[in-house]
C-alpha cells in the first residue's frame, strides 16, 4: 500500500472518529476517550492545513469519509479521483506561494 493511501486512510479514519454521534452531542469533550478523538482531530486538521478547506469543502470531506468508513457506495471512482488530491493541494500551496493568503480559501477555489 502506498504512502499517499496510508496517510489518506489515516485522515479518512480520524475524520470518521470526529463525526461520531457522541462528539456530536457535546461540543466539548468530557471523558479521556473523548479527549483523545478530539486529539487525533488536531492532529489530522495539521495534515489537512495545506488544502485550507472551507466550510462546505471540509462537508464534503467528511461526506467521503463517511460513505468508505460506513461501506456505502462510492459517488467517485477514487482510481480516478484520488491522484488529484496531490494535485489540489500542489495548486494551493502554488497560490500561497504566489502571495494569496489562506483567508482567499474560504471559499471554493474550484468547483
Amino acid at each position: 500500500m502506498s504512502s499517499m493511501r496510508i496517510h489518506i486512510l489515516g485522515l479518512a479514519t480520524g475524520l470518521c472518529l470526529l463525526t461520531a454521534p457522541v462528539l456530536a452531542a457535546s461540543s466539548d469533550p468530557v471523558s479521556d476517550d473523548q479527549k483523545t478523538l478530539y486529539a487525533l482531530g488536531l492532529a489530522i486538521s495539521q495534515s489537512l492545513g495545506t488544502f485550507s478547506l472551507s466550510d462546505t469543502e471540509l462537508d464534503m470531506v467528511k461526506n467521503g469519509l463517511t460513505d468508505g468508513v460506513l461501506k456505502r457506495p462510492q459517488k467517485v471512482d477514487l482510481q480516478t479521483f484520488g491522484p488529484k488530491i496531490q494535485l489540489l493541494q500542489q495548486s494551493r500551496l502554488a497560490l500561497v506561494a504566489e502571495g494569496y493568503t489562506f483567508q482567499c480559501f474560504r471559499r471554493p477555489i474550484r468547483e
